[in-house]
């Protein structure tokens, strides 16, 4: 039987426009590629997780237009359980607007649509279907009430919880203490600890002050240069895979989903960061949020090569 865990956080309706570069204020690019797809942190991460090898519960809010209908026969596909979701009426499904530029970085805008209606009751209502989860996953694409919601209902349910603290937001102390795992990104880590984070000594000082807050394990995600993790019992630096960059929406994503995967199956702190790395490398490669995801096998292949 496949691990199951759940993903709580925001579905959007992703609308990728690839550019030569990316627009200044004021200034239009031309001959773009666009691409529509999936997407929102938590549907991200939710897909990789999938497709990684979990049995996912997927907790969001889509709207009531055509687009949600897209968006739950998509999820039905990967096989996963659609008890969680929920319709806010007279509302569209969350929309991010996304360029990328040749280099495959992105700036991304987003309504946040329906994500806005995921409530605490809601969270309530879901909350048994927790029980049977060795991990949730929680991001900041969804309001911060529902957010501590589902952290404690989580821990309720003898869950681990795993925040992703992202997009970049101050974090409530309560949030903090329900958390098992936090895995900022190194702005995201500096929004939260409220200094600037200029070398290592500082990442180990700030990781330091959140170890003290509530979380066991502190992972700091550093894009090309790997993952810093911190704990109680070790610290250190994963190195990332070296791939070709196409396209660096949603990387984040994919390295939790997967993280929580290998995580939830028992695997050793370092050797779950591996796997998130390696799922994160695939992803870059190639162009999209969802499109990216790679599968088990994928991922198996790449840490057997050791690229």
């Amino acid at each position: 039987m496949a691990t199951k865990i759940a993903v709580v956080g925001s579905t959007n309706w992703d609308i990728s426009l690839k550019l030569p570069r990316i627009p200044r204020p004021k200034e239009t690019v031309a001959g773009g590629v666009s691409q529509f797809s999936l997407g929102g942190k938590g549907a991200n991460q939710a897909v990789a997780a999938a497709k990684a090898g979990a049995e996912v519960l997927f907790v969001s809010a889509l709207g009531d237009d055509g687009v949600a209908q897209q968006v739950r026969a998509q999820l039905g596909q990967l096989g996963m359980s659609l008890e969680g979701l929920i319709t806010v009426p007279q509302t569209n499904t969350g929309t991010a607007l996304i360029f990328v530029d040749e280099q495959g970085e992105n700036c991304i805008g987003v309504a946040d649509g329906a994500n806005a209606g995921l409530t605490s009751d809601h969270i309530s209502s879901v909350a048994g279907l927790m029980t049977n989860t060795s991990h949730t996953l929680i991001q900041l694409e969804i309001p911060m009430p529902t957010v501590v919601a589902a952290a404690r209902a989580a821990k309720a349910a003898g869950s681990q919880v795993i925040l992703n603290p992202a997009p970049a937001a101050a974090v409530d102390s309560a949030l903090l203490a329900y958390s098992d795992i936090i895995t900022p990104n190194q702005v995201e880590m500096e929004q939260i600890i409220g200094f600037k984070i200029n070398d290592v000594s500082e990442l180990q000082k700030a990781a330091a002050v959140l170890l003290k807050k509530g979380p066991q394990v502190v992972i700091v995600t550093l894009g090309g240069d790997g993952v810093f993790v911190a704990s109680q019992e070790e610290t250190f630096t994963e190195p990332g895979f070296h791939v070709p960059v196409v396209d660096t929406t949603g990387a984040g994503d994919v390295f939790n989903g997967s993280l929580a995967v290998a995580l939830a199956e028992g695997a050793a702190l370092r050797d779950a960061v591996q796997f998130g790395c390696a799922a994160a490398a695939l992803s870059v490669g190639r162009a999209g949020a969802m499109s990216s995801v790679p599968n088990r096998a994928e991922i198996q292949a790449l840490l057997a090569a050791g690229t």
